[in-house]
């Protein structure tokens, strides 16, 4: 048969799914997005049914192109041709630059478009913010209006009357000499370093600046040439600057009495007045010599205890992003306990514009109970200086002291920065007793020295040898009876009266103490103290002691949720981060373990876990997150610390489900850490990956032992089980 060519026509297309495979010798062949044709050679009859080409649709996304902030968005899919309203950029904003409309081209080559502007859209379009420098020495005026003046110089913050001037411009355009060309202003100094070159207007326009102004010498005042393209014009002062309008007032030595230009990135048709903002030693040198840091605010180093390992070192970088390059930069700690924190380097090399380098710093080892700050500076001799601080915190460790039916002063003592006790108390006993020593159990145990290094907050007791002879005081035991559900042990079998017994009681999974009992020959129940939720301890009588626990079904959970069983191995998880407040479930009454946890879930059980701090700005990069959400605040924290980059630049994907991979590069990321080892775990994680060293440093803090057979499935969603689990190890275990 003849082919038959189907056309469609113009803002329609035919999508993928028209090509039909071979049906009694005829098919579909899709040739193109507007054209399809029938052919082959019928072997039967054949039935093909083809439906009228589909409208073309085209969207609208809008870039910051290097700017932050609220970026606009436009939902709406335009049919071929449609009219489309360009949206404002009113919530962005980029340092040293004013928002200056769209562009179809991200360097300004493209089509421009002012905000509500219109265009008839026929392709998918990509509008790029557009910024003009508000750095004066980076303006290209294209009109310079002569309005030679009075030469009365206006006060800093004063209103500047254009028609003050001599030839002013007035509604109907007409104004004294005007030239269009391409018009620039280039800092060349001091007064003093031109003056030789100038001719009485500057000096008398300068003159007039140093006698308005206080504290400001004539010889002093910053100078900036005017040219026309490549031709010098006039030397001469700025004396008003405005980035909105793209204008500047400059006083020269061309004319007498002040003569100089009003300078327009525009044609200038009225006479609207400006403020008089700043004097020439307001303006950014030519030489733009700016760096940022990648940390600001403060930066909390994880807690430690005293007797602390060493810290993991926070990275910082340092980029260049001025104009020329930064110099010799000098990295110090400038305020604070200055002498507690180390610095991997205090020099940095010269930066190259758009460059960068790095540095680290770290607490040191060895420091006593306290709290320590310092500010981090970076500086040289051209850039204005960066700071950010930081904060580290070791908790102290308490030794309590247990007199074991003696008396002692003090009661605790702290530990030094080593994790040793200085000195040991010497307790006294009535009767016929002398002090064998401190040991860590009433009977039996270690015998504790001013060499024994304390890890965590630990009570020791005293420990007595009778004193009195052949005789020898009566020991009494202590009986602990079986119990269902769980273990319960006593710290000796046999004690002294007056002795501290322990009892330490070990439910099994899915169960907790019910009752817990200590009674005399007599059936007198003894007081207990409860030291923790698994440590009690009594005084032993003169009486034998029998101890009894019963232990019950842990109901804790049913307060929370009723889909995590007992026996699961994320129920211990699950019950901190609902105690703690780190996750309110799925639903009043379910966890929903099993199902992906999000990057949205992920995040801000991250921020909850470690207390829910506030943001330092309320400004999102990305467009995808919305701030009254339950994790807007989550996101804009992980960003600040380093936690996340988002999907892309302007996308966080708060929905999509957690990989494995970037689970542990979070945390790892929150905490700072490092690995010890080089050498990857698993299989099935590349060493270049760039969550590698985060699997590492998981895996040597206990946070995970993979899925089995050698493999961490780094593409494998995490579930919300795995998600609590994780942090529970990390934060807990």
């Amino acid at each position: 048969m003849t082919p038959v060519v189907f056309t469609a026509n113009d803002g329609y297309y035919f999508p993928e799914e028209y090509a039909v495979g071979t049906v009694n010798g005829i098919r579909v062949v899709r040739n193109s997005e507007t054209r399809i044709t029938v052919e082959g050679a019928p072997t039967a009859n054949a039935s093909i049914t083809l439906t009228a080409p589909k409208a073309k649709t085209f969207t609208v996304t809008y870039n910051a192109n290097g700017g932050t902030g609220e970026v606009p968005t436009d939902g709406t899919d335009y049919f071929s041709n449609a009219e489309v309203t360009v949206k404002a950029g009113t919530g962005l904003t980029k340092e040293d630059f004013a928002f200056d409309g769209w562009n179809t081209a991200a360097d300004g080559t493209g089509t421009k478009y002012a905000a509500n502007g219109k265009f008839n859209i026929n392709a998918n379009t990509t509008l790029y913010a557009q910024w003009k420098s508000t750095v004066l020495e980076y303006v290209t005026f294209t009109h310079a209006y002569d309005v030679q003046r009075n030469p009365a110089f206006p006060a800093k913050g004063t209103i500047i009357t254009l028609s003050s001037f001599k030839y002013p411009l007035v509604a109907n355009g007409t104004h004294g000499a005007t030239n269009e060309g391409t018009w620039t202003l280039t800092e060349v100094g001091a007064y003093y370093t031109v003056k030789n070159t100038a001719s009485d207007c500057l000096k008398s326009v300068v003159n007039g600046i140093a006698g308005n102004y206080t504290g400001i010498i004539a010889d002093e005042i910053v100078i900036h040439e005017l040219k026309n393209g490549s031709t010098p014009v006039a030397y001469g002062v700025v004396v008003a600057y405005d980035a909105a309008s793209g204008r500047a007032v400059f006083l020269g030595d061309t004319w007498s009495d002040g003569a100089g230009y009003l300078l327009a990135t525009g044609t200038q048709t009225d006479s609207t007045n400006m403020t008089a903002t700043a004097v020439p030693t307001d303006f950014v040198h030519a030489a733009d010599y700016r760096i940022t840091l990648d940390k600001t605010g403060t930066y909390t180093f994880t807690a430690a205890t005293v007797g602390y390992a060493a810290q993991s070192p926070v990275t910082i970088t340092v980029t260049n992003a001025g104009s020329v390059a930064t110099g010799t930069l000098t990295v110090a700690l400038t305020d604070g306990d200055t002498d507690k924190f180390t610095l991997s380097k205090n020099t940095i090399a010269d930066i190259v514009v758009s460059g960068s380098d790095t540095f680290t710093v770290v607490p040191n080892t060895g420091l006593a109970a306290g709290t320590y700050t310092a500010t981090v500076t970076v500086s040289g001799t051209n850039v204005v200086p960066k700071s950010f601080n930081v904060t580290f915190t070791v908790n102290a460790i308490t030794v309590t002291f247990d007199a074991n039916g003696g008396s002692v002063t003090p009661t605790s003592n702290a530990t030094g920065a080593d994790g040793n006790l200085a000195s040991l108390p010497t307790p006294t006993r009535n009767g016929s007793y002398s002090f064998k020593g401190w040991y860590t159990a009433a009977n039996g145990g270690t015998q504790i020295t001013t060499d024994t290094v304390f890890t965590k907050n630990t009570t020791i007791f005293a420990q007595w040898t009778y004193t009195g002879g052949s005789y020898h005081p009566a020991t009494y035991a202590v009986v602990v009876e079986d119990a269902d559900n769980g273990e319960v042990s006593a710290s000796t079998t046999a004690a002294f009266q007056g002795t501290t017994v322990t009892i330490q009681v070990d439910p099994d999974k899915g169960y907790t103490l019910e009752t817990l009992t200590a009674t005399d020959r007599s059936g007198k129940e003894i007081e207990l103290t409860k030291v923790s939720d698994s440590n009690y301890t009594f005084k032993m009588p003169a009486s034998k002691v029998t101890v009894q626990a019963t232990f019950m079904e842990d109901n804790t959970m049913l307060n929370f949720f009723v889909d995590v069983p007992a026996d699961a191995y994320y129920y211990d998880a699950v019950l901190w981060a609902a105690k703690n407040g780190i996750t309110e479930g799925t639903s009043a009454t379910t966890f929903s373990p099993d199902i992906d946890c999000t990057r949205a879930q992920m995040v801000t059980f991250l921020w909850r876990a470690v207390g829910s701090p506030e943001p330092t700005t309320n400004v999102c990069p990305f467009t995808d997150v919305d701030m009254d959400s339950y994790y807007g605040k989550a996101v804009l924290w992980a960003v600040e610390n380093g936690i996340t980059k988002g999907t892309s630049t302007t996308t966080f994907s708060p929905d999509m489900a957690c990989s494995r991979a970037q689970m542990v590069t979070f945390i790892c990321r929150m905490a700072d850490g490092k690995p010890v080892s080089s050498i990857i775990a698993f299989t099935d994680v590349p060493a270049d990956a760039y969550y590698a060293e985060s699997v590492q440093w998981a895996v040597e803090n206990g946070i995970t032992n993979g899925t089995g057979d050698n493999k961490f499935s780094s593409d494998a969603t995490c579930t919300r089980a795995q998600m609590v689990t994780f942090l529970y190890r990390y934060f807990v275990k």
